[in-house]
């Protein structure tokens, strides 16, 4: 008669008669071993008790694919398991997966190409989702993120940087001003919209820096000029700066708030009767102040647009007396 007993190896088993010079050595094929599922330890059959190998996360769930909810429980080898990264913290994106081979509580991380490629299904560890396939030891899985980097453009400025992540710190730099060209301030826009005059910071060593925190989105940093306004004058008429006596050419470059001193010179024969003036190209009445005393002089303070000063004369007149008649100055003898 047969004795029979079970024998296995790590993926199936046998059974073997023990009786003494039985020539019958077994009384079936080899056949693998069968498990209810992933989790299940013991062979339905042979009892056999194989060993089951935990995945550890961190921000990022395990699940067997025919489960809906997270695996909590060590798998066999050779079981697919889902890998999700958890959401990626502010400011931050996806960049790629961690994985540590984990034996007595030691963890090293796992960077072979080959290794990664029987773990991962795809060989690949830079989708959110993929499929690890247990190995014989536990695995630690862990998503790492990496800066979200948003745009910098600069307009009359450079940037220390035209990519930067939240949080980054900015430096921009105006340009110098062309002739006749003055800076006159900032402007930021995030995503499109106009920041306060707070956003930047000035730079108490230079003047021509500013820096800012980077959002968690697109800035552009413009530095404005604007064109120096020119004083164009007439004839017979001199311009002077304020406490200074050289006079100013027509066509010249004034800055804005500058105090000018204008005197008209009446040609001989002619004498002064008017100011005209245009300011931005349009008739400004009552731009200039007179002198109380002498309206051949006025003063006006320069605007941020162009200003053209014209003194207006009219000839003197004239006396004409016919024959037989003399004419006096009131207080002069002389005809």
């Amino acid at each position: 008669w047969h004795n029979y007993k079970w024998n296995h190896d790590g993926t199936k088993h046998w059974r073997e008669c023990t009786t003494a010079n039985c020539p019958g050595l077994t009384d079936a094929q080899e056949a693998p071993h069968v498990y209810d599922n992933a989790k299940d330890k013991d062979c339905n059959t042979c009892g056999y008790v194989r060993p089951l190998y935990t995945v550890t996360t961190v921000n990022a769930t395990a699940k067997l694919e025919s489960e809906a909810e997270e695996l909590k429980a060590p798998v066999a080898a050779g079981t697919e398991v889902i890998l999700s990264a958890g959401d990626a913290p502010e400011g931050k994106t996806f960049a790629g997966w961690k994985l540590y081979k984990v034996v007595n509580d030691t963890e090293s991380e796992i960077t072979d190409e080959t290794e990664l490629a029987e773990l991962l299904r795809n060989g690949i560890a830079t989708t959110a989702t993929l499929t690890l396939t247990m190995p014989a030891y536990d695995v630690k899985a862990e998503p790492y993120y990496s800066n979200i980097p948003y745009n910098i453009t600069p307009v009359n400025c450079t940037v220390d940087k035209t990519e930067a992540a939240k949080g980054d710190t900015v430096t921009a730099t105006r340009r110098e001003p062309e002739a006749n060209e003055r800076f006159t301030g900032w402007t930021v826009k995030v995503n499109g919209v106009e920041q306060d005059p707070t956003f930047l910071k000035p730079d108490a060593d230079d003047p021509t820096k500013v820096t800012f925190t980077m959002p968690d989105a697109n800035v552009e940093v413009t530095a404005n000029f604007k064109g120096i306004p020119t004083l164009n004058i007439g004839d017979h008429v001199t311009a002077n700066i304020k406490d200074s006596d050289a006079p100013v050419p027509s066509g010249s470059a004034v800055l804005e708030n500058t105090t000018v001193h204008l005197t008209a010179t009446a040609p001989e024969g002619q004498h002064f009767i008017s100011w005209t003036v245009m300011v931005g190209g349009e008739k400004a009445d009552n731009f200039l102040t007179q002198d109380e005393n002498d309206p051949t002089k006025a003063t006006f303070t320069m605007p941020d647009k162009n200003v053209e000063v014209k003194a207006n004369f009219e000839g003197d007149p004239t006396l004409n007396i016919g024959d037989h008649v003399t004419a006096n100055i009131e207080g002069n003898d002389a005809s």
